[in-house]
């Protein structure tokens, strides 16, 4: 709480004074909501709010934050502003979604409550607007999930990954204007990441994005060799959620374009068809295990989905990647 204190003293100009909430007055809020949260009274501009601290190493997903914080406010009918400690981009950016008032003491206050919002400044050289190029986010999945890519020139990131010499390039390039890897200064180029496994992931996460462009239904089935198995089919695979009656599949926009050309995709829509197709931006088979798009990828399907039975299962998901 100190950090607390001390941050929107910075902040505000003044130091807020906090108290503990008597038992007497949590009396009929859920057992577990007591359990996984401490409780105190504070002012902020005159308005009584509460903060709300958890008490352990656990992390709700957004929509159970919001639930939680709902039920106190019922409650409790002041204000609730849930106090985090450093919490990734995306996560950050539920919250908000959600309108959820929260704190991370020396990063982000955001109370849409009190109307306030206040963020800690962008390192120079990222704005909101950068993100990986699909060689570049293939690159790094590739590296974190199947084969350590450190130290391969650029012709052997060329032949792993099925690009051209000039579209890796182009992809350590967008990695090196991130800070996300380097290159030996040699006549040739090998390529050094900056981090690792899990490292990387959440260093990456907030330029990353989800593989499909597009997605629609067909009733044609196509070769087997160029698509892979990806959406909620893929996630039943890997989680215990239920699988959809349809099947979900990922195939790479290239191919998508010449089957199209070919007339081998006649039924491509949007309404309905006995398959569920997405279009993606890189080459789903280059990551794919055992016919299943590879977990990462999928974990970026779905990051913005509000349905909380999925973000628990995507949780899960990430739990399981091998960092």
């Amino acid at each position: 709480m100190e950090k607390l204190i001390n941050y929107m003293e910075e902040v505000f100009g003044y130091k807020v004074k906090l108290k503990d909430i008597p038992g007497i007055d949590l009396k009929g809020l859920p057992f577990f909501i007591k359990e996984a949260y401490r409780f105190r009274y504070g002012v902020l501009f005159d308005v009584r709010v509460i903060f709300i601290e958890l008490k352990g190493n656990e992390i709700f997903t957004p929509q159970q934050f919001k639930k939680h914080t709902e039920i106190i406010h019922d409650k409790l009918n002041d204000p609730v502003i849930l106090l985090l400690p450093a919490l990734e981009s995306y996560n950050r950016n539920r919250l908000i979604k959600n309108r959820i008032n929260f704190i991370i003491p020396g990063k982000q206050i955001f109370i849409p409550d009190l109307l306030i919002e206040l963020k800690e400044y962008a390192r120079p050289g990222k704005t909101q607007t950068e993100y990986l190029q699909p060689a570049a986010q293939c690159l790094l999945f590739y590296h974190i999930q199947k084969e350590d890519l450190n130290d391969k020139t650029y012709r052997e990131l060329a032949q792993i990954l099925d690009y051209t010499y000039r579209t890796i390039a182009r992809a350590v390039e967008n990695l090196i204007a991130l800070n996300l890897c380097r290159v030996t200064d040699t006549k040739v180029k090998h390529l050094q990441l900056e981090n690792t496994g899990k490292d990387l992931w959440e260093k990456t996460l907030p330029y990353l994005t989800n593989p499909a462009v597009k997605n629609g239904y067909l009733n044609e089935l196509l070769p087997e060799a160029y698509i892979f198995k990806t959406n909620i089919t893929a996630l039943a695979h890997y989680t215990m959620i239920a699988e959809d009656k349809k099947t979900h599949y990922a195939l790479y926009n290239a191919n998508f374009n010449r089957f199209n050309k070919e007339n081998k995709i006649m039924t491509f829509n949007n309404y309905d068809g006995a398959y569920f197709l997405e279009v993606w931006k890189y080459n789903p088979k280059t990551l794919a295990k055992d016919g299943f798009v590879d977990p990462l990828s999928l974990y970026m399907i779905f990051r913005d989905s509000e349905d909380e039975r999925i973000e628990m299962e995507c949780e899960k998901l990430l739990n399981e990647v091998p960092w």
